[in-house]
């Protein structure tokens, strides 16, 4: 797993796979200890990472859903983790459901996305993970209501995401998310303060071009 791992990080993605395929075959069963079986599915996530990061979603789905399979039947039956090694890999198996739902995203199947999403957001919720994984599984989850145009819900929840995030990058590009929500409804005021909102914290070209638009739109060349 840990050469599997390195493979992937440097992007050898055909040796990597090479690796899981092996371990795979070995017939892995509830014999193995837990943080093997856990590991694997670490593995898993990190060979979906690579190949959703290289846009081949329909692979990186199937390293995902594995890995997925490994996390489930682990975390639901704990024995002699430790606090911290049961914080880590439910970290670990938040991110690979986040990125399995943009994948699902991505190729078009909203309501698996939505579904795996809230499934990750009901994690967080349960468990005291901190606020990056609070944050993430809440804007995930966000995100995938306003792409299937579900606007009051993405709203409710982005709000919940600014009340529980420190972090100046991620309440800009929550910002943002408002902004392009209310320049739907065509409430170009509303739009602009957030998009200003968004700028205050992050000067970053997509929020002044989607500031821009509204301008635009109100004729304020």
């Amino acid at each position: 797993t840990d050469l599997a791992l390195i493979y992937f990080e440097n992007g050898k993605y055909a040796d990597g796979s090479i690796l899981i395929e092996e371990i795979l075959s070995i017939g892995v069963n509830d014999d193995f200890p837990q943080t093997t079986q856990l590991n694997i599915a670490s593995t898993l996530f990190a060979a979906g990472k690579s190949y959703m990061d290289n846009g081949n979603y329909d692979k990186a789905i199937d390293y995902y859903e594995q890995g997925d399979v490994f996390f489930k039947k682990n975390l639901n039956n704990i024995n002699n983790l430790s606090h911290s090694t049961l914080i880590k890999f439910k970290g670990s198996h938040i991110s690979l459901l986040t990125g399995l739902s943009t994948c699902y995203s991505n190729i078009g199947k909203n309501e698996s996305s939505i579904k795996v999403a809230d499934e990750a957001y009901k994690i967080v919720m349960e468990n005291n993970l901190g606020e990056e994984f609070t944050t993430l599984c809440i804007t995930q989850l966000a995100t995938m209501y306003l792409c299937n145009n579900q606007e009051s819900k993405a709203i409710n929840l982005y709000n919940d995401a600014i009340a529980n995030c420190s972090n100046t990058i991620t309440k800009a590009r929550i910002y943002n998310s408002f902004g392009i929500i209310y320049s739907k409804d065509t409430k170009s005021n509303e739009a602009i303060e957030y998009f200003k909102k968004a700028i205050s914290l992050v000067n970053d070209p997509i929020y002044l071009h989607n500031l821009s638009i509204c301008y635009s739109e109100r004729q304020k060349y």
